[in-house]
C-alpha cells in the first residue's frame, strides 16, 4: 500500500472504510431479516396446514357412529396430519383388566398389530400409560431405555425408532390409548406433543359419544 501523505486523502480513505463497513452491516442485517421472515412464513404455513388437518380430524370424528369408526377416523386423519408412519388405537375392556388394539394402520403387518392385547397389570409401556394417565415417548432408540426405564417394550413398539403413547381420558378414567410410531428419529421430546394430546382429547370425547 502506498503511503498517504495528505490529510484530505487520509480522510477520504477513512470515510470509504466506514462506508464499506456500514454497507456490509446493512447487507448482513437485511439478509438476517429475509431469513427470519422466510422462517416465520414457513412456520405459519406449517401451523395453518396442521390446524386444517386437525379440523379435518374433528369433522371425521363427528361423522363416526361407532367406536370402530372413531378409531378408523382417528388414524386416517391423524397419521397424515402429523406425518406419522404408523399407529394404533387400543381400548380398555369392560372389566378394566386388559388393553386391546382396536385398529392398526401403517404397519408392515397391521393385521398382527391389530390382534395385540396386554394385561393392565403387566409392566409394559402401554399398560403404564393407562395407569399413569400421562403420555410416554422416546425420540430415538438410544433414548428409549432412559425414558422408559425397566418397562417392557410392547411388540408394536419394538421396531420403532421413535414413538409416543397417548392416553384417552374420559372423566378421570383411561378408556384407551393412541400409539404413534416412526421408523426414524423424531424431533426432541416429540415437538408436536401438545397438538397430539389435543387430538387424543378429541378422540376420547368422540369414543365416549359413540355407540
Amino acid at each position: 500500500m502506498l503511503p498517504i501523505n495528505r490529510p484530505a486523502e487520509a480522510l477520504v480513505f477513512v470515510l470509504l472504510l466506514i462506508l464499506t463497513a456500514l454497507i456490509c452491516l446493512a447487507l448482513r442485517r437485511f439478509r438476517g431479516t429475509l431469513v427470519g421472515e422466510r422462517s416465520r412464513r414457513l412456520e405459519a404455513e406449517v401451523a395453518l396446514e396442521r390446524t386444517s388437518a386437525f379440523d379435518a380430524l374433528s369433522r371425521a370424528l363427528s361423522k363416526a357412529q361407532t367406536r370402530a369408526e372413531v378409531a378408523q377416523a382417528c388414524l386416517s386423519e391423524l397419521l397424515p396430519a402429523a406425518s406419522i408412519a404408523a399407529g394404533v388405537v387400543a381400548a380398555v375392556n369392560e372389566d378394566d383388566r386388559e388393553l386391546s388394539v382396536v385398529t392398526a394402520m401403517g404397519y408392515a403387518d397391521s393385521e398382527s398389530a391389530a390382534r395385540y392385547t396386554v394385561r393392565l397389570a403387566s409392566k409394559t409401556v402401554l399398560a403404564e400409560v393407562v395407569r399413569r394417565q400421562k403420555p410416554l415417548a422416546f425420540s430415538s432408540r438410544k433414548l428409549r431405555s432412559a425414558r422408559l426405564g425397566d418397562l417392557t417394550i410392547d411388540p408394536i413398539l419394538d421396531e420403532a425408532e421413535a414413538a409416543i403413547v397417548l392416553p384417552l381420558l374420559v372423566s378421570g378414567r383411561t378408556i384407551g390409548v393412541i400409539v404413534l410410531t416412526q421408523p426414524h428419529v423424531a424431533a426432541p421430546d416429540w415437538a408436536e406433543g401438545d397438538l397430539l394430546v389435543g387430538a387424543a382429547t378429541r378422540v376420547a370425547a368422540a369414543r365416549r359419544s359413540s355407540g
